[in-house]
């Protein structure tokens, strides 16, 4: 099903297309060992969602934390938009994704990359377009 749309984004033909069936909200597939390719869930697929996603981790990338960053399609957008859905494709971070905390020091870990992320945001001067419950008016209130 990607290897159609993904032809459509900015990259070279991809070897290796595998489904991702973990996560909690979009499809996703990993693209090779360098890309993850997702079909956004529809309540989260608008474009002030996609600017606020951009923003945030654009200013992440700035700050040296390792982020996903968009690959633009071959027509220069953001994201994909067709008859079944909006897709975009990202770059991978490299890691480990836990679904649950299995001791105290995936605990600790993840209270790290959340301080890390909160030091980092910390500053970011943006107000958010999103109106969905994830979303906050402005960053800097």
């Amino acid at each position: 099903m990607p290897s159609a749309r993904l032809a459509r984004f900015a990259i070279e033909r991809p070897s290796r297309i595998i489904q991702h069936h973990q996560g909690l909200m979009h499809q996703t597939w990993f693209v090779d060992d360098d890309y993850v390719f997702q079909r956004l869930h529809p309540k989260l697929s608008s474009a002030a969602i996609v600017s606020d996603y951009r923003a945030v981790t654009e200013h992440l990338a700035l700050k040296g934390i390792p982020a996903p960053r968009l690959i633009p399609t071959r027509d220069g957008d953001s994201v994909l938009i067709d008859d079944d859905g909006w897709w975009r494709l990202t770059t991978r971070v490299p890691g480990i994704t836990r679904e649950k905390v299995r001791n105290p020091g995936d605990a600790e870990a993840g209270a790290r990359a959340l301080g890390r992320f909160h030091v980092a945001m910390a500053d970011l001067d943006f107000t958010f377009g999103s109106t969905h419950q994830i979303g906050r008016a402005s960053c800097r209130e």
